[in-house]
This record gives structure tokens, sequence and C-alpha cells, in this order.
């Protein structure tokens, strides 16, 4: 699956491009969710004022959930950017947000 990333800052935008399950972004004592138990990730880096297509690849975990949704399968999308944290893609910053929605297919 590809993404179009935006970096709106001046500096490049390097981090991770992560889906997870809705709802499961972090564990229930509020540690990060780790990567075997994310739906699909990428690194990223995009240039300053540049956008970039990044490549995101299903983990196996992924691969179980897609292949188990005929109609595709629906994670949230998020974006953790090395020195800034992470953001829910469309927030404006980090904290509760509402995640995105991205539908993805085997």
């Amino acid at each position: 699956m590809a993404f179009r990333v935006e970096c709106k800052l001046d500096t490049p935008c390097s981090g991770a491009f992560i889906v997870f399950e809705p709802g499961r972004e972090a564990m229930p004592t509020g540690e990060r969710t780790p990567p075997e138990e994310r739906v699909a990730q990428a690194d990223l880096r995009v240039d300053p004022g540049s956008t970039a297509r990044v490549d995101v690849a299903l983990t196996a975990h992924g691969k179980e959930l897609v292949s188990g949704s005929p109609g595709g399968y629906r994670g949230e999308a998020y974006v953790a950017l090395e020195d800034r944290g992470g953001f829910a893609l469309g927030s404006s910053g980090p904290g509760p947000a509402s995640f995105p929605q991205v539908r993805l297919r085997g």
C-alpha cells in the first residue's frame, strides 16, 4: 500500500508511518503497542515542504486481519516523527485525537 505524505515542517519529516487496530494505538497499561501487534508500518523521510510516496507494508498480524476481512480492513493511521512524538493523521499535535481510518486490502 502506498500513501502520500506531506511534510509541513522546516526540517525533514523522519520517523514511522504506522497503522493500528482501531483503539489499539497503546496497550491498556499505556505502553506503546509492540511492532508485532501493529497492522502495517514503514519508515518515512520526507523533505521539508515536500510530498512523497510512502510504501507501507502489512505486518504478519496485519496480513491475518486483512485476509479475514473480505471487504477490506479499516485501521487507524498514525505518524511518529523523530524528536517530535506521535501524531494522528489530520490532528494538530500529540495527545487525544480522532484517528483517521484507512482501508487496507490484501
